[in-house]
């Protein structure tokens, strides 16, 4: 299953991108690496300008000490690009040449639209300055105060990672200065929130009229209110917090971390873009740098005198990590590539949160009323919640997880995006070897425009009146863990990824009791008015057919609907030193190597309850307060 690709950054590899949608006049070139970088010395080289890596970046070279901080960035520079500052553009922005068009293995436990198994499932990664950040939803969900907890005592990683003491780092992140983030005008509590920080998260917007009914419905059905789900009390249901700026844009994780530094005329500060990483240069166990390729071609050898800090995801760090001689022994060897550190756990432990659900269409009397705002994608209304299974599965264990079902209320979904998904979906059933076969590619484009054609008539209409109630499940069970492993010896090569959702049966479970909830509040009196006709392909076609379908039904229509929420974690995880296991410690830093860190989601050692965007940038704030303590370098205010 090898995807070779060019150089990420450049305009061939945008060329072969499955859909265009960033015009090249869009992409900037302020920050294009050259020749010029051959063999200079850093005092930190980042690797990978996304939610973590940014957020690092800009706090190390905030530092009163003035280190020298090189971020490195394998895609262009989008960010500022029309079709990523607006949310709503965002699944337009999948397959396209800001998205590193990753898939799965095919998964065995999910089955296509005809029943038959084996799904698989893309991917999407950001592919320009900002990473993820770019191409999410921009929830701003933190994860629940357990979490941080158990990443404390439970797995080892120490005082440093606690609740109390990662608070601190998210407040540092907020700006909340003028923001409508309560409803009723009452302000966000200053204990649990920052004000001044430079990320803009907020609710943009008063509730709207679904939001107000899908939080009634809520209540009518045991998830009482909650009035800030990033502050004291995260279980109940809410309007949803959004990472934008004031005048509706994304606010990404480059242009909140630093653009602004780099605006500011900050020496000790370079950004190279089209700078794709290939390894990390050793010296015996210490890490001296970084070997990347430029635009043109030409490899090029750049130092950190200090540090060098893997921040390229959950997905490309374990590879990366795996190139440059570090992770398990016999996928090194397998592909000729000499062991400097035998680490099993780099690349396992996958862990992601599965999401399914059901949705409907409004009346035509109710569709005008749905809201198509563009300072948001449609997913207005959250809910957090536990289910029954998981208390047994934390009884059982002896801990307290938090809430393990995500509700998310989706109203007017993205009239271009989702159609073109559901309509690829939809043919990849009726031919499941169009995505396991390579030569079967220039077909699937043609289906993915016809698609887009089709939305521009019938398709798009109906998605105008579409509403639902989708569920994560935010606590995978074990069987529910993947991995990530090499392809090949090349970096070229995508990795084989095993995303491994609902594996675990006990997961399958949790769902069903989430798909149930939602079912119930979608057909409560409260939301009666926009539930109009009911066509959930192989479950129902009717609302008497939907409130009447067995529990055999939802357990086949979460195993064909289930997919993916981008939350990819876990894939290098902290903790104990002593555990073969961990790859790094508490400081993130990789066992067995010096001068080496990572500074994203795959340190965590069990993914956040909820979306991993503010968790992700916490981390990489963490990092540089580590660095700089480590170092003996001041902080910034």
């Amino acid at each position: 299953m090898s995807n070779k690709s060019p150089h990420p950054g450049t305009a061939a590899a945008r060329a072969m991108a499955e859909h265009r949608v960033v015009e090249d006049s869009h992409f900037e070139r302020r920050f294009t690496a050259s020749a010029a970088l051959k063999d200079q010395t850093f005092d930190f080289v980042v690797v990978g300008s996304g939610s973590a890596g940014s957020a690092c970046a800009g706090r190390l070279a905030a530092s009163p000490s003035r280190p020298s901080v090189l971020l490195l960035e394998a895609g262009g520079e989008a960010q500022n690009a029309p079709a990523v500052r607006a949310h709503h553009h965002m699944l337009r922005l999948w397959r396209s040449e800001v998205d590193w068009h990753y898939r799965t293995t095919p998964q065995p436990q999910l089955t296509n639209a005809d029943n038959s198994g084996g799904r698989v499932m893309d991917l999407e990664r950001g592919k320009t300055l900002g990473g993820s950040s770019c191409l999410n939803y921009g929830m701003w969900v933190r994860g629940a105060a357990q979490d941080f907890n158990r990443w404390a005592n439970q797995f080892k990683c120490g005082s440093d990672w606690s609740y109390e003491a990662v608070l601190p780092n998210f407040k540092r992140l907020e700006g909340l200065a003028g923001s409508p983030l309560l409803e009723g005008g009452e302000a966000p509590d200053a204990k649990y929130r920052g004000f001044h920080g430079p990320v803009a998260a907020r609710v943009p917007h008063p509730p709207l009229p679904e939001v107000r009914d899908f939080i009634q419905a809520c209540a009518a059905n045991g998830v009482p209110p909650t009035n800030d789900y990033n502050g004291a009390q995260m279980e109940g249901a809410a309007p949803t917090q959004f990472s934008v700026l004031a005048s509706g844009g994304r606010a990404n994780a480059f242009t909140s971390f630093v653009d602004p530094l780099v605006r500011q005329g900050l020496p000790n500060l370079t950004v190279a873009s089209e700078a794709f990483v290939t390894k990390v240069v050793l010296e015996g166990t210490k890490a001296k740098g970084v070997q990347l390729e430029l635009p043109e071609g030409d490899t090029i050898t750049v130092r950190a005198g200090k540090e060098v800090i893997l921040s390229a995801g959950a997905i490309a760090t374990p590879q990366l990590l795996m190139l440059s001689s570090i992770g398990p022994r016999d996928q090194l060897e397998k592909y000729g590539i000499p062991v400097v550190s035998d680490l099993p756990g780099v690349g396992s432990n996958l862990q992601d949160h599965p999401v399914a659900g059901l949705s409907v269409c409004a009346p035509p009397k109710a569709v005008e009323q749905l809201s198509a705002r563009l300072d948001s994608t449609g997913l207005n209304g959250v809910a957090f919640t536990k289910s029954r299974k998981d208390k047994e599965r934390d009884g059982r264990a002896g801990v307290d997880s938090g809430p393990d079902l995500e509700l998310v209320l989706l109203s007017r979904l993205d009239p271009l995006g989702w159609p073109v998904k559901a309509f690829v979906h939809d043919f990849q059933g009726k031919m499941p070897q169009l995505h396991t076969n390579s030569w079967l590619q220039p077909l699937r484009d043609l289906i993915h425009s016809a698609g887009q054609c089709l939305v521009s008539t019938v398709v798009e209409e109906k998605a105008k009146g579409t509403i639902g109630l989708m569920v994560v499940l935010n606590h995978p069970g074990k069987k529910s863990m993947g991995s990530v492993k090499l392809s090949s010896g090349d970096i070229r090569d995508h990795p084989l990824i095993d995303d491994a959702l609902v594996r675990d049966e006990e997961d399958v479970e949790c769902l069903l009791e989430g798909v149930k909830l939602v079912r119930d509040i979608l057909l409560s009196p409260g939301m009666k008015k926009w539930v109009g006709g009911v066509e959930v392909n192989g479950l129902a076609n009717s609302v008497e057919e939907l409130a009447a379908a067995s529990d055999e039904a939802l357990r086949a229509h979460i195993l064909r609907t289930t997919t993916t929420t981008w939350h990819y974690s876990c894939t290098a995880r902290m903790g104990d030193p002593a555990d073969p296991d961990v790859v790094c410690d508490p400081h993130l830093r990789v066992k067995g190597v010096q001068g080496l860190r990572v500074a994203d989601a795959s340190v965590m050692p069990f993914v956040v309850s909820g979306n991993t965007n503010a968790s992700s940038m916490m981390i990489g704030d963490k990092c540089a307060e580590l660095v700089l303590r480590d170092h003996g370098l001041k902080d910034s205010e």
